[in-house]
């Protein structure tokens, strides 16, 4: 689960993305597409550090964003 997008389903429908997912089929997806493609790699272990910017990039940037594109990219 990413923190803001819920289970990888739910991550899937609301905001386009595909998350950890680095299964057979990885270089259709996003080598070969025919939409931009976004690739977002944070260490998650930091979202919850009090001096760590990744917890509001993530909830105030990326995440909202995400959601007004989505289907306009691969994420």
């Amino acid at each position: 689960m990413v923190i803001g997008m819920g289970t990888p389903k739910n991550a899937k429908r609301v905001y386009g993305a595909t998350l950890n997912d680095f299964s057979e089929g990885y270089e259709q997806r996003f080598v070969k597409p025919d939409k931009l493609t976004y690739m977002y790699v944070f260490d998650s272990d930091h979202i919850n550090k009090e001096d760590s910017i990744v917890a509001p990039v993530h909830n105030t940037i990326v995440v909202p964003v995400l959601k007004d594109i989505n289907g306009l990219i691969n994420a």
